[in-house]
């Protein structure tokens, strides 16, 4: 797998390094959601409850990828840190009345609290989304836009931001093979 910034990964800011990471579910097996403002759909890799037998050491935390077709708000999520990536194009967010432009691959870190909203879309894209609750212990779950895991962190899981061949496609979600286990079952 080369290139840069092809993932954008779910980690752990304390220890333990990487296992090979490899499919653990297709973004195209995933049926979409709507969102809780109802203006879109995302596609739910992680949810609150999975994340516990994932990291049980960590506060729950979920991962999406939404749909972005239409500027508009974002469903307000009080006690919940997002982190936003968009990919496959640029966007501006307004936060809390501060303008943002999140150029493809960057990761963008705000509350859920906040009063947000899609103000400029290039064209329909994607968004990675890691929501964490706060409040809690183990708030140390984030999203990094990188070519390959650190090593010096633990990965929980990978969005694949394009496709590797032969058996990689983009969004897929990637883990080591314990992730594959929890999430099956």
């Amino acid at each position: 797998m080369g290139g840069e910034h092809r993932l954008l990964v779910v980690r752990a800011v304390a220890g333990g390094g990487s296992d090979v990471l490899r499919t653990v579910r297709r973004f195209r097996d995933v049926s979409p959601l709507p969102w809780a403002n109802g203006a879109g759909e995302t596609s739910e890799f992680v949810s609150f409850p999975a994340s516990v037998r994932l990291d049980p050491e960590g506060a729950p935390w979920r991962l999406s990828v939404a749909r972005l077709t239409a500027v508009g708000p974002f469903s307000p999520l009080p006690d919940v840190r997002r982190e936003f990536s968009p990919l496959g194009g640029d966007v501006s967010l307004r936060v809390d009345g501060v303008l943002h432009e999140v150029r493809e691959r960057e990761v963008l870190s705000f509350s859920g609290a906040s009063a947000t909203e899609l103000v400029r879309l290039e064209r329909p894209c994607w968004a990675v989304n890691l929501m964490q609750r706060t409040g809690r212990a183990g708030d140390d779950v984030h999203l990094v836009s990188a070519a390959s895991p650190p090593v010096a962190t633990r990965v929980v899981v990978a969005v694949a931001a394009e496709a590797e061949p032969p058996d990689v496609e983009a969004l897929d979600l990637l883990g080591p093979g314990s992730a594959h286990a929890v999430l099956a079952g």
